[in-house]
């Protein structure tokens, strides 16, 4: 039985390499997971540093692609950053496909505090890949070793 893609090698890696993502496909083919972000991650003393935040976003709506079977490359990206995001504290990641056009799935995603509300929304445009497509399916069946596993 082939394994559910749940993100890139860069989101699933163990901190400090990595960001310990690990999504989760919702019933309505959006995703979500929980992030805690450490001292690796810091930008403003004791706040996640904004690139690491718009890697995360990024990562949410690659994959909300991938939930629908449109996986693709970023085309555009904007993030509207609102609140900082303190280090150590516990957020969820949502994202989701908004609407397809030929090759094209457009996306948004969110980064929501403890409290509510939100700390930074994203939307974005991301080309779909047939390439990149079987290479994922080919990984999850197990017939492609990963680039570290390669002889």
């Amino acid at each position: 039985m082939p394994k559910q893609f749940t993100g890139s090698r860069f989101m699933t890696a163990p901190p400090p390499a990595g960001f310990g993502v690990e999504f989760q496909r919702l019933d309505d083919n959006s995703i979500q997971a929980r992030v805690v972000f450490g001292l690796e991650k810091e930008g403003p003393p004791g706040h996640v540093h904004g690139g690491a935040l718009a890697a995360v976003l990024d990562e949410a709506m690659g994959s909300a692609c991938f939930a629908i079977g449109r996986p693709g490359l970023s085309a555009t990206i904007t993030v509207d950053y609102k609140a900082p995001v303190p280090l150590g504290v516990e957020v969820l990641l949502r994202g989701q496909v908004t609407k397809t056009e030929g090759r094209k799935t457009y996306t948004c995603a969110k980064i929501v505090l403890p409290d509510g509300s939100i700390a930074a929304e994203s939307t974005g445009i991301f080309v779909f890949s047939q390439e990149l497509y079987d290479k994922i399916r080919a990984l999850l069946a197990g017939e492609e070793p990963r680039t570290d596993d390669a002889p």
